[in-house]
């Protein structure tokens, strides 16, 4: 039997002897008698989708970080080669700001009809985003320009 306040309770009799002594109410808990067992079943279902929701949340924080650092890559190549340096240091500081497996390329470009525009530096880094285990990471591609410092 239910009372008031929600918590179910038992008669439960005290014989002596054969005779009835008295009628006591026993407090049983909350909830109804047959729901034993049911927190073990709603955690069952329950876990497999936290845990499902934990991944995928892990997931989305690396492919961030992964983008952050392709675009740092990227501004740190154009960067270089804007400051003068040889293609080649450009390329291997973008390369080592990027993750592993990126590609890099720089290109310069001159505009022959008027000699006194700097050139413009392109450096576009293409990297593969998302865990290698999943068939369908993509694949990131940032373009940074910058033009060329004036030699005096």
């Amino acid at each position: 039997m239910q009372g008031r306040s929600g918590f179910w309770y038992r008669l439960v009799t005290r014989r002596r002897d054969r005779r009835l002594e008295g009628i006591e109410l026993v407090n049983i808990g909350v909830g109804t008698p047959t729901s034993a067992g049911f927190v073990t079943a709603e955690t069952a279902v329950a876990l497999p989708v936290v845990a499902l929701i934990l991944t995928f949340i892990l997931w989305a924080v690396a492919v961030g970080i992964a983008q952050i650092r392709v675009i740092d890559a990227a501004r740190a190549g154009a960067r270089a080669a804007a400051r003068g340096e040889p293609d080649s240091l450009a390329v291997a500081a973008a390369r080592l700001a990027a993750p592993s497996g990126a590609s890099v390329l720089l290109t310069r470009r001159v505009d022959p009809t008027d000699p006194d525009t700097p050139q413009l530096i392109e450096v576009v880094v293409q990297a593969r985003i998302g865990p290698e285990l999943l068939h369908h990471s993509g694949i990131s591609s940032v373009t940074a320009t910058a033009f060329a410092e004036p030699e005096w």
